[in-house]
């Protein structure tokens, strides 16, 4: 089940407790640029945001996984939380996603960010992915239809295949949600 989120919280960079399965780790304070950079270096695989622990942390939670004190369902869970609380997006799929393509697109969405003073060595990755969320809605309503627009958020939120059945949950109410800020 996902931990609580809190999207303001965000917002402050901040050191994030993480349970991974019986273990309690520390990810110290990250900024904008270590998430993306680690989402960069890793090609976007979820495993990639271990390296946003400390060194000796990332050893004990690789050993306890190897040693079978915890399960590759609960690391998977953990990196999920992890990327919830840290973005403050309940759905961390779609925080993923987000800053899946500001790396794709940096040229465009970068040169956005930098013109407008976002400084990604001091502020947090919550701060970040919802500017390029408020950026993505912008470029929608100016570009597209309120029915390309409705596919398009579709597409942005609809969880990954094989998510725990809460997943489906949280998606449906999500859609309402989503049908009313988009107009659908």
């Amino acid at each position: 089940m996902p931990v609580p989120v809190d999207p303001l919280a965000s917002l402050h960079l901040g050191a994030i407790e993480l349970e991974v399965g019986p273990l309690t780790v520390l990810v110290p304070p990250r900024t904008a640029k270590d998430w993306l950079t680690v989402t960069v270096e890793h090609n976007g695989r979820l495993a990639g945001y271990l390296h946003l622990l400390s060194v000796l942390d990332r050893l004990e939670v690789i050993g306890s996984l190897m040693d079978g004190h915890i399960t590759e369902t609960d690391l998977s869970e953990a990196i999920w939380d992890l990327l919830a609380v840290a973005t403050g997006f309940d759905w961390w799929w779609v925080a993923h996603r987000l800053l899946m393509s500001t790396a794709a697109d940096w040229a465009n969405v970068g040169g956005i960010l930098l013109r407008t003073g976002f400084d990604l060595e001091t502020r947090p990755v919550g701060a970040l992915v919802m500017t390029v969320y408020g950026l993505y809605r912008e470029q929608m309503v100016k570009a597209m239809t309120a029915e390309e627009r409705a596919a398009a958020m579709q597409e942005l939120c609809m969880p990954p295949k094989g998510l725990p059945d809460w997943a489906e949950q949280m998606q449906i109410v999500g859609a309402q949600v989503l049908g009313d800020m988009t107009g659908g």
